[in-house]
């Protein structure tokens, strides 16, 4: 199965350096200016005509492992978070493993498949995934490749590499209701087998011959493992939805019953993909505004476009017709995957504020990459920030530690951000903030920053993680292929020390804990709306 990258991503670097020196303003003060001039006056994309790849040969495509892996383990933050915290392997354990792997690949789409796993081992946490020809174009100007160090050809292959890499998959899905509870697998509706029935509350205990916590880890390379924070544990949002790579066509399932009995039997495999349809029941592009009653206002955003000017409106004239008689606003981003971090600072945050607030967080960079791109950080900074990151609230970023919890090999850095109330809302009452297991990146930023200013009340359960404090998902190019990918090198720590990309934004008041999904509303009649549970506790509650 394809790497679940969210259905928005972040494409631009937030701004981080320690200010230029006098050499880069001296000698490189030239550079910096011309790139300047290239940003204000070249910011477009640069169209390609698809460019075909010959076969790679095994040396190729085991050059190409060296660098990847090396890549990984030099500026990947991650790796021992993934071993200590997630109880994973370490990736670093396989390295040499893939290299071989790799020159036995008989063709280039089994070579792009190798490549996705490895990105997909390492995906656990953070954002990590080959680029699709339209996100490489985002940085396909002549001041992003010089300041990436990425090839102009190797844009022109994407759509190459990414046809090999979708053409041929084959998801599998079984037809149980499975609801992941409290450590748990469990059917949330009855199921009839030939000679045996499944009644809803039934647990999965075992498939193929592992219990279900080993069964869900040996999927580490296949599927994106979520991680509940209460129970200290890696789950999956639904166990038999993976790539049908050993060729058989039922697993081999125990069952517990209410009861207690245990029962065993083979489920069959549907091929083909069965996506999570809570989404496509949306009625709107990315949202929609209800009134609930003559005191509480109702936000549902979706994802965060990168264009937020019409949802800004429809907003702003929503809050505006009110007249300011609310006395709750209820912000529902849960599913939220992310995408623009600009939506949520334009579209809420200024808005509601009163006050000009900052928001501190700190930050781990690798040693190594801040070695090796120091330069090209320092002219992100030189240049302003602003022209590759609008609004971004970016204030200063300062050394503080030259390690972190999880290694020595990493510099620690505190970032300040600031943000400034604009284009006010007639509102005075309380925010409540609805959030859920799927809010990720862009979603992430907005609960994480909202609870540090104390700007809104975050309801429901714990959000994925997926924060990027300094830098977004960095892109990359492998020497060889010309495959562009891109992956975290950013550690973000919430309030309390924990690493925000495996535990996420605690709720301050938790509706639901270890389970998945939760609550949803589906409807975006006000009537259906005012039953669902969470939506209905804010309504009724008193503070």
């Amino acid at each position: 199965m394809s790497v679940n990258r969210g259905k928005y991503r972040k494409t631009v670097f937030r701004m981080f350096g320690k200010g230029i020196g006098i050499f880069l303003a001296g000698i490189a003060g030239i550079l910096v200016l011309f790139i300047v001039t290239q940003l204000i006056t070249q910011h477009v994309w640069v169209k390609n005509e698809q460019t075909s790849v010959k076969e790679l040969t095994a040396e190729q495509k085991k050059a190409d492992f060296r660098y990847l892996t090396k890549l990984a383990g030099n500026y990947y933050p991650f790796g021992r978070v993934n071993v200590k915290v997630k109880g994973l392997e370490d990736f670093k354990a396989v390295k040499e493993e893939y290299i071989v792997r790799a020159g036995k690949t008989k063709d280039n789409t089994e070579f792009i498949k190798l490549v996705n796993e490895y990105l997909q081992r390492i995906h656990q946490t953070g954002h990590e995934y080959v680029l699709s020809k339209e996100e490489a174009e985002v940085f396909n100007t002549f001041s992003y490749r010089a300041l990436l160090k990425l090839k102009k050809e190797d844009f022109n292959k994407t759509e190459y590499w990414n046809n090999l890499l979708f053409q041929t998959t084959v998801g599998t899905y079984s037809d149980l209701a499975i609801q992941y509870n409290n450590g748990g697998y469990y059917l949330q509706k009855d199921y009839y087998l030939k000679d045996l029935f499944l009644q809803a509350g039934t647990q999965i205990t075992r498939v193929n011959g592992q219990d279900t916590d080993g069964y869900v880890k040996s999927l580490q390379n296949k599927h994106w493992l979520r991680f509940d924070s209460f129970k200290d544990k890696v789950y999956i949002s639904n166990p038999f939805l993976v790539d049908n790579e050993d060729g058989k066509t039922e697993w081999e399932v125990e069952f517990k019953l209410p009861g207690g009995k245990l029962v065993a039997s083979p489920i069959v495999k549907r091929f083909g993909y069965k996506l999570d349809t809570r989404m496509d029941n949306n009625p709107y592009n990315s949202m929609f505004c209800r009134e609930l009653n003559d005191t509480t206002g109702y936000i549902r955003v979706y994802y965060f476009p990168g264009d937020y000017h019409s949802d800004y409106n429809i907003i702003q004239d929503f809050m505006k017709a009110s007249g300011g008689r609310y006395n709750k606003l209820i912000i529902d981003i849960r599913g939220n995957n992310g995408g623009n971090t600009d939506y949520w600072k334009k579209v809420f945050v200024e808005p509601l504020m009163k006050e000009v607030t900052y928001d501190e967080r700190e930050v781990s960079l690798s040693k190594k990459y801040f070695e090796d791109y120091k330069m090209e950080l320092n002219i992100f900074k030189a240049t302003g920030g602003g022209l590759f990151h609008k609004n971004s609230g970016f204030v200063s970023a300062k050394r503080i530690r030259s390690d972190n919890p999880y290694g020595r090999d990493m510099f620690t850095f505190k970032v300040t951000r600031v943000f400034y109330p604009k284009n006010t809302f007639p509102f005075d009452g309380k925010v409540y903030l609805l959030v859920d297991h799927d809010c990720f990146s862009a979603a992430e930023d907005f609960a994480g920053a909202v609870k540090d200013m104390k700007l809104a009340t975050i309801v429901g359960s714990n959000t994925q993680g997926g924060m990027a404090t300094l830098l977004n998902s960095v892109p990359f190019a492998l020497p060889e292929s010309g495959i562009m990918f891109a992956f975290e090198t950013d550690m973000s720590y919430n309030q309390d020390g924990t690493v925000n990309e495996v535990y996420g934004t605690k709720p301050d008041v938790e509706l639901e804990t270890s389970t998945y999904p939760t609550a949803y509303p589906l409807s975006d009649k006000t009537a259906e709306l005012r039953k669902d549970p969470w939506i209905s506790w804010v309504m009724n509650y008193v503070n």
